[in-house]
This record gives structure tokens, C-alpha cells and sequence, in this order.
């Protein structure tokens, strides 16, 4: 019950643009911040500072090409929660990911082919996935 009254709070807040799936051919914004319920999105992020951001994704999902994007210095930190749902990240091989998400009859992978990783470059997921998943590629 308490996932459906989430659910439905999420819902009130992002209003009617819930329903409709969105593409983006590039975002230079420093933050990511996506939510996509009965939708989806494909965005690609050119951010030469990507700090980050929230990716919500509940009976909808996303792909995120992070390919053309610089992480910050600073500490970034992506946090995700796949509910019913999923998100696909692209992520380029040299940047160092930690993955910090729990799996309820879900998952999260990192399916890249890494070479050599920058620890100047490393990016934090973190998130749930419950019922849904998602994976990390580089291609």
C-alpha cells in the first residue's frame, strides 16, 4: 500500500506530463533530474561539470547517454529508483563507477568494458530497484 500512495504523490506532483515520453538531444544542464512514470525519456547530457542528479522511473524507464558529458570534480552522486521500471545509463569506459544499488526482485549492472578508470572521474549510483533494473553500458 505504501508504494501505490508514493506512487500516486508523484504522480500528483509532475502533473500531466507524466504520459508522454520525452526525447532530449542534449542537455548541458549540471544535473540530472528525471522522472518517468507509465513514460520514458532519452536524453543525452553534454554537461562539461555533470554532478549528478535523480532518475525516478516507476512503470517507465530512460536512457541517459552520458557519453559527451565531463563529471565534476566535486562528488557525483546519481541517485535511482526503478520501480516497475528501469534506466539505462551510457557511461564512458574510463570513468570510474561505484554502484551503490539494492535489488528487491530487481537489479542494477554495470555491463561496460572498462579501461583504465580516472579516479578523478568516478560517479556514485546509488538507488533501489524493486521489481525493475537497469544497466550501465559504454557502447
Amino acid at each position: 500500500p505504501t508504494l501505490f500512495i508514493i506512487l500516486g504523490i508523484l504522480i500528483l506532483l509532475k502533473g500531466a506530463n507524466l504520459m508522454r515520453p520525452r526525447v532530449y538531444s542534449g542537455s548541458d544542464l549540471d544535473r540530472l533530474e528525471d522522472m518517468n512514470i507509465f513514460g520514458g525519456s532519452d536524453k543525452i547530457i553534454t554537461s562539461k561539470n555533470f554532478q549528478g542528479g535523480s532518475i525516478v522511473s516507476a512503470f517507465g524507464g530512460g536512457k541517459y547517454d552520458l557519453r559527451q558529458a565531463e563529471v565534476s570534480k566535486d562528488k557525483c552522486v546519481l541517485e535511482v529508483v526503478n520501480v516497475f521500471g528501469g534506466s539505462n545509463l551510457l557511461i564512458p569506459g574510463d570513468w570510474n563507477v561505484k554502484t551503490e544499488v539494492v535489488g528487491i526482485f530487481g537489479g542494477f549492472s554495470d555491463k561496460r568494458i572498462v579501461s583504465n578508470p580516472d579516479p578523478q572521474k568516478t560517479i556514485i549510483i546509488k538507488g533501489v530497484a524493486i521489481f525493475g533494473g537497469g544497466d550501465i553500458k559504454s557502447m
